[in-house]
């Protein structure tokens, strides 16, 4: 049964710590709710639990805002308080899959690979409840422990669950192996000529790339087109560098 509150009365309720387990709305989100309670009313009531907004913190917002009043009703005594914000909530807000991630690792209350008792949340359960995977989920807890600032802009939807970790890994000190060594150093057989141009020395080049053996590369290839050695070999040098720089090797 709902019951009507003044704004002033609206004004004066708590929300139910609860109702903080999902991100704020957006501005614009926001401001199309405030706008269709102007034109349409309030439809749907606040939910209230022990005094406090269970579910309609932004309604009551908007109804403040446009300086009225508004319908509360108070949530069932002995029902699944979380779950209800969840059921109500999750789809009807579309999160994004960060934002879930978010929501399900706070949810979170016992350890990886510990024993769960029944009132307790596992990360494969809080993940099913934001229908995401457990690696989303042990992302964000690990957000959620070595950068809460992070978190709280990944939870607003304000920035995405990879960019996060990214920004809060230190970058990876990595002990540098010896640069192979691509090709063997010959002695040059003849002076440096020009490159032959066009065709050859796109023949030159694919008959350069058809073997990874040096040796049979300066038997393939005439007086001429030997300097294309050097050539290839400062090439997958720089290649070489730029893959290892980039962490790609």
């Amino acid at each position: 049964m709902s019951r009507a509150l003044s704004a002033d009365a609206l004004a004066r309720l708590e929300p139910h710590p609860l109702s903080e387990m999902l991100p704020p709305m957006l501005p614009h989100a926001f401001e199309q709710l405030r706008h269709d309670i102007e034109v349409n009313g309030q439809r749907t009531a606040i939910v209230l639990l022990d005094g406090k907004v269970l579910d309609g913190r932004h309604r009551v917002r908007a109804l403040i805002n446009l300086g009225r009043g508004g319908n509360v009703a108070d949530f069932p005594t002995g029902q699944d308080a979380r779950g209800y914000v969840l059921s109500v909530n999750v789809q009807r807000r579309h999160l994004s899959t960060a934002q879930s991630a978010m929501v399900a690792a706070r949810l979170v209350t016992t350890r990886q690979g510990a024993h769960a008792a029944d009132s307790e949340v596992t990360q494969e359960a809080a993940a099913a409840m934001l229908s995401v995977s457990v690696r989303y989920v042990r992302d964000a807890q690990w957000l959620i422990e070595h950068d809460e600032a992070l978190a709280d802009e990944v939870f607003t939807g304000n920035l995405s669950l990879a960019a996060a970790i990214r920004r809060a890994r230190p970058p990876v000190q990595r002990e540098r192996a010896p640069r192979p060594v691509l090709i063997d150093p010959h002695p040059p057989v003849a002076p440096p000529h020009e490159l032959p141009a066009g065709t050859d020395l796109i023949i030159a080049a694919i008959e350069l790339m058809a073997s990874t053996d040096p040796g049979v590369w300066a038997n393939a290839l005439t007086a001429d087109q030997r300097p294309l050695i050097s050539t290839l070999d400062s090439f997958a040098r720089g290649a070489y560098d730029i893959a290892d720089e980039s962490g790609m090797i």
